[in-house]
């Protein structure tokens, strides 16, 4: 709608807590089981993932880089995605062969994530 959202500091974090507590539940009951534990870097991530992303204009890009522990940029990715209603786009490449995903794989998955987003609208 355009309206400018306010960004505020919650000085004290039990009501995120108990928001985000409640999406991982309606994430598992839908999509399964999100082992996820809500550290204050998760948190803090999480709602900078969410704010970014929720933008007055619906346009936000993040690059989630997980150092050390891969898992947890995907179920940062799943569960901001169950929040806002979007789709969690991932390579095509196989997990048992990653060296046959070559950078035109990579190109052809990121040009067809843009014509979705881009060009038909979706929220991914």
């Amino acid at each position: 709608d355009g309206t400018l959202r306010e960004y505020r500091a919650m000085p004290d974090p039990s009501g995120v807590i108990d928001r985000m507590q409640h999406n991982i539940s309606e994430f598992n009951k839908q999509m399964g089981n999100l082992d996820i534990h809500l550290y204050d870097c998760t948190i803090s991530l999480l709602s900078r993932v969410v704010h970014v992303l929720n933008n007055p204009h619906d346009i936000g890009h993040v690059l989630l880089v997980a150092d050390g522990c891969c898992d947890i940029a995907n179920k940062i990715a799943c569960l901001t995605a169950s929040i806002l209603g979007a789709t969690v786009v991932s390579p095509t490449y196989s997990p048992e062969n990653p060296s046959n995903y070559l950078l035109a794989d990579f190109c052809a998955d990121f040009t067809s994530a843009i014509v979705e987003a881009g060009v038909k609208g979706k929220k991914i």
